[in-house]
């Protein structure tokens, strides 16, 4: 069978989110299909879950926005780029709607960016990003009014048990080459 990326599309967009979670994958929010973000592009999936009220730490929360960029065959930097596309699209959608609700505003929401394909590129310091950004948003979210830009990577494997999703994290060379005395 010739799997494709519309494929990995449909299975997620369709699946069930507690047994997408079981397989590796949380999706949180609504999930959109092929959304138009302007001249900006076609992102495959964004997820969107709305800024709320903390009632037990009476804190409000950030919403986040979530866009999935799904890959046939490899992870590359091209895809992570092509995300950003669609990420500043969104803000700059946010910054310049009509109806200039608060709730609509850049400040209210954190977003995010996940790459699935069924390999990551380890030809290049690409496989790096998501553990640096990840750090970066862990430090940026103590100052609660930042904006944070985050990052997952994950592989999938399409078998007769179905789709299994893998989360790349904490890479590093096999022989690092550090030398201790």
């Amino acid at each position: 069978m010739n799997f494709l990326e519309k494929d990995l599309e449909q299975i997620i967009y369709e699946a069930d989110k507690e047994l997408l979670a079981e397989k590796g994958l949380r999706v949180n929010g609504k999930l959109l299909r092929q959304v138009r973000i302007g001249n900006y592009g076609i992102a495959d999936l964004v997820s969107i879950e709305r800024p709320y009220y903390h009632t037990h730490f009476e804190f409000h929360c950030k919403g986040t926005i979530t866009i999935y960029e799904l890959k046939k065959e490899n992870i590359s930097v091209s895809a992570f780029i092509q995300a950003v596309g669609y990420a500043k699209g969104i803000m700059r959608w946010m910054e310049q709607h009509p109806k200039n609700l608060e709730i609509i505003s850049p400040e209210n929401y954190n977003i995010d960016i996940v790459l699935i394909g069924k390999n990551i590129d380890k030809k290049s310091e690409f496989v790096y990003l998501a553990d640096l950004l990840n750090t970066a948003k862990s430090i940026e979210n103590e100052l609660l009014d930042s904006f944070s830009l985050g990052l997952e990577m994950f592989t999938y494997d399409y078998d007769f048990d179905g789709i299994n999703f893998t989360k790349i994290e904490n890479y590093k060379l096999m022989n690092e080459g550090f030398i201790y005395e």
